[in-house]
């Protein structure tokens, strides 16, 4: 062979090569089903089947790439609005978290608490032995000038204008000294329930649960916006929101770790089974109210084949007529 010829001969096989693997790459089949059930081959899609999901196979058969097929427009709407409400959940859940943090930076120990509590409850009973105090003394100056007015009408005389004014005056301050002493009472009721919910918080943070919202993305296809539930009234959505912690607490796997006026909120999954529930109460603009309920699952491949599953769909379509039927 001529040795010349050798380098030329190199190069052309090394194009040939390159031709055939990067042929071979690009080597792909696409498999879909139309709406009548039929399943198609082939290495293009025409216009009218784009609309359908494909797969792409590689030249060994296997799916590469899964393309999802073309929403309508009800349907990118329905998205867009469950999508809107997960956001707002978001923030619900964010404004929690920032709660549990200030919680944690505040109090070592229950025992901080509870002596917090016993001091706020101690300063509010002084405040109220102080305005009871004042009522007292009002009071008697009520009678004192009650007794002065009968002594004159007694004696045939009228009552003078400026003992009826300091009578009318002294009454005023008697309402408002009774309504000020209700005050107190209805802060003080108010503070201890707050404190008490804080503590019984304070203690499930500290159990060493991981606060962290390890939950997988979810992009589960919409039904009717499965898990939302608009009420008809604040009346209604009192009694829905009580249904809704019993819907949560017989579907959820986790227990439920907060409650508040807005957000239901069961523990992070802590494995790949697990399917956790978060129900947001929301107003609307126009003065409706709404709840909403999402699944939270696992970090992980598994957790998101879980979210995006027939159980997580179920408990999304179960929802609102579990809450009609309680409402009954």
């Amino acid at each position: 062979m001529n040795m010349h010829l050798l380098p030329t001969l190199k190069i052309a096989g090394f194009v040939v090569l390159l031709c055939t693997v990067t042929t071979q790459s690009y080597a792909k089949t696409y498999r879909w089903v139309d709406d009548q059930g039929k399943v198609h081959f082939s290495d293009v899609i025409p216009p009218d089947q784009a609309k359908f999901q494909r797969d792409t196979l590689n030249k060994a058969g296997q799916v590469i790439e899964t393309s999802d097929k073309a929403k309508t427009q009800a349907e990118y709407e329905q998205e867009q609005h469950m999508q809107a409400l997960r956001q707002e959940q978001e923030k619900l859940i964010a404004k929690q978290a920032a709660e549990d943090r200030v919680l944690l930076s505040t109090y070592r120990s229950v025992e901080d608490m509870d002596l917090t509590l016993n001091g706020r409850m101690q300063a509010l009973d002084a405040q109220r032995r102080v305005a009871e105090g004042n009522l007292k003394r009002l009071q008697h100056q009520l009678e004192s000038q009650q007794k002065k007015a009968a002594e004159q009408e007694r004696n045939g005389q009228a009552v003078s204008k400026t003992l009826l004014n300091d009578i009318r005056s002294s009454e005023q301050q008697i309402q408002l000294a009774t309504s000020e002493i209700s005050a107190h009472v209805s802060k003080k009721s108010q503070v201890k329930a707050e404190f008490e919910a804080s503590i019984e918080r304070f203690k499930h943070l500290t159990q060493g649960k991981n606060l962290v919202n390890d939950k997988a993305d979810n992009n589960t296809s919409l039904t009717a916006l499965a898990g939302l539930f608009n009420c008809v009234s604040n009346e209604q959505c009192d009694s829905a929101w009580a249904q809704a912690k019993t819907f949560v607490q017989q579907n959820s796997t986790m227990p439920i770790s907060n409650i508040t006026d807005e957000l239901i909120l069961s523990a992070d999954p802590a494995k790949e089974s697990d399917l956790s529930l978060s129900v947001s109460r929301m107003q609307a603009a126009n003065g409706q109210q709404k709840l909403f309920l999402d699944v939270r699952c696992y970090h992980s491949r598994m957790g998101a084949e879980l979210c995006g599953g027939a159980k997580a769909t179920q408990i999304r379509n179960a929802f609102k007529p579990f809450l009609e039927a309680a409402l009954k």
